[in-house]
């Protein structure tokens, strides 16, 4: 598909955000789901119930043929457990009364579902490798809305910058002189990264996210030290306190 200016200011947004390519992918076509290439319709099931049962092709006979063949194999097998060196014997013997059974057992509207089930199956592959072909082009086409990339276009490199600067701003805390703030700061730091470390696959990079959680969790517990022995305790009675002391 062909990009519009819209959905290449929300490219750059999204990056600016810090969303990773396969992230800013998704967010795309959630938001512009109607502006996507549709897969081809589905294309129409060649047969009715009736008129596949009436069918009288060569795929049709070989159909019916097959299962012939498979079900003569599966009286072969039974017949040489239950008859053991007479089995071939009795399988002969019998055999006009088998070729009847299959028959009779033969049912061309289990094959029409079996038939229909496939035809399904093959259009949802072709929908999935269309949905998987149109990822990928969306993929090639917002990379160089990263600021990072070599061919990032300057026209938005303003849009880029304002929307990193409120980025920031909405993560910054209004009041890093408050304890509990900066306590909340650093717990968020390390559920984040505890996040990271579940969603990682790669072990190096998750050895990397323990290091990085360790030396949070080590901060946290250092700051709640240091926050406890600078905690001034108030000595002073309260004045309830202090009123029913002289009424008693």
């Amino acid at each position: 598909m062909k990009l519009q200016e819209k959905h290449k200011e929300f490219a750059v947004t999204c990056y600016a955000r810090f969303m990773t390519r396969a992230e800013v992918v998704e967010a795309f076509i959630e938001e512009f789901s109607d502006d996507l290439p549709e897969p081809p319709p589905i294309p129409e099931f060649p047969y009715t119930e009736e008129s596949y049962a009436n069918d009288d092709s060569i795929e049709a006979r070989l159909t019916k043929d097959k299962f012939i063949a498979d079900s003569l194999a599966d009286y072969g097998g039974r017949y040489d457990k239950a008859y053991g060196n007479d089995s071939l014997a009795k399988f002969n013997e019998d055999l006009e009364k088998i070729h009847a059974e299959i028959e009779h057992a033969y049912n061309p509207k289990n094959d029409f579902a079996e038939e229909k089930r496939k035809h399904l199956a093959n259009y949802q592959n072709v929908v999935k490798n269309h949905n998987e072909k149109v990822k990928r082009s969306l993929s090639n086409q917002l990379r160089r809305f990263n600021i990072n990339h070599r061919q990032f276009p300057d026209k938005y490199r303003n849009l880029f910058d304002e929307i990193r600067k409120e980025y920031f701003s909405s993560y910054r805390s209004e009041n890093l002189q408050n304890t509990d703030n900066v306590a909340l700061e650093l717990e968020t730091l390390y559920g984040y990264v505890k996040q990271r470390i579940f969603n990682e696959a790669n072990p190096k990079e998750i050895m990397n996210h323990v290091n990085l959680a360790h030396k949070i969790l080590r901060t946290i517990v250092t700051y709640n030290a240091i926050s406890a022995k600078d905690a001034v305790i108030d000595i002073t009675p309260h004045k309830k306190a202090l009123q029913d002391k002289k009424e008693n």
